[in-house]
């Protein structure tokens, strides 16, 4: 028996040295740059930014964000610029009031947390309202104008203004002893309309009449 041997010759294949030719200068050539890429490059350097392109092949500038609209307002509990206080409520009449102004005596508001009686918006102390907010009175320290002929702030009958803030004189009834005008003498007695001459104890001068009589 005999055996046959067969010899493979390699044979180049044309077409096959051609693809990979066409594979190898592709891979070696750099993709072409996007006219859209956020990079991009100029005389001042490397810059980016969103960056949009238009139907000519330019490019536009971002866009700008305009501020948020300001919601802040009085009684919103945050202390905004011009606001002196902010206690987070729409009441007017504690510490802070409606207008973001720290309570005070004068301000118009009759604030009862404070114990005001009356505000009349101003500090005039001469009038139906003290300075201290309270409804004028007698014996209070201020002189009411038209009502009041003295107040010295008391309750006493023995000095120049009596407690219904009248002046004293001699026979009002009440013995004048203290805030004497220089040379006056204090009153010995004051009976009032009882005082006159014998046998009535206490004279017109306020003086007592005996021993004369």
């Amino acid at each position: 028996m005999s055996t046959s041997m067969s010899t493979a010759t390699a044979v180049s294949d044309p077409d096959t040295s051609v693809e990979s030719a066409v594979a190898t200068t592709e891979s070696s050539s750099s993709p072409a740059p996007d006219s859209t890429d956020a990079t991009s490059t100029g005389p001042t350097g490397l810059t980016t930014g969103d960056v949009s392109g238009t139907s000519d092949g330019s490019t536009s500038a971002p866009s700008t964000s305009v501020g948020e609209e300001d919601f802040s307002y009085c009684g919103d509990g945050v202390l905004d610029p011009g606001e002196l206080c902010d206690d987070g409520n729409q009441i007017d009449d504690d510490t802070c009031t409606i207008g973001c102004i720290p309570y005070h005596c004068g301000d118009g508001i009759i604030d009862e947390g404070y114990l005001e009686e009356c505000d009349d918006g101003n500090l005039i102390g001469t009038d139906g309202c003290t300075t201290a907010c309270k409804l004028a009175k007698c014996g209070d320290g201020y002189v009411q104008a038209g009502v009041e002929q003295c107040d010295d702030g008391n309750t006493s009958d023995y000095d120049i203004c009596l407690s219904n803030c009248t002046i004293a004189k001699c026979g009002d009834g009440y013995l004048w002893k203290y805030d004497l005008p220089q040379g006056q003498k204090a009153e010995q007695c004051d009976d009032g309309v009882k005082n006159g001459p014998c046998p009535a104890p206490c004279s017109v001068a306020c003086a007592y009449n005996f021993p004369d009589c």
